[in-house]
């Protein structure tokens, strides 16, 4: 027990030594980064597809959708962490359908 006792002492004056650094000032708050995606849904033009995006990893979906036009064209703006990577996003489309002229 008493060797015990030596052996911890070194681990606890160490914590107590070094716990007080490390705190944070503030300035580490996640920024955020819009990209404009455009693009086309096609098995022939879609019309009024709804098209979402999805995280390849986690599964969620960003907060934001937007449909088709008549030639199946999309685009909106998107916004995600900075700390992200738009190529972890999947674009899903759904619904609509075959724009005859």
């Amino acid at each position: 027990m008493y060797r015990l006792k030596y052996l911890v002492m070194p681990f606890i004056f160490a914590l107590i030594l070094f716990g007080c650094g490390g705190g944070s000032d503030g300035s580490d708050t996640a920024t955020s980064e819009q990209i404009s995606i455009s693009g086309i849904v096609s098995d022939g033009p879609i019309k009024d597809s709804i098209v979402k995006f999805r995280n390849k990893k986690t599964g969620k979906y960003l907060g934001i959708e937007t449909a088709t036009n008549a030639k199946g064209l999309f685009d909106t703006v998107v916004e995600i962490q900075a700390s992200d990577d738009i190529n972890n996003y999947i674009i899903e489309a759904k619904g609509g359908g075959r724009y005859c002229n």
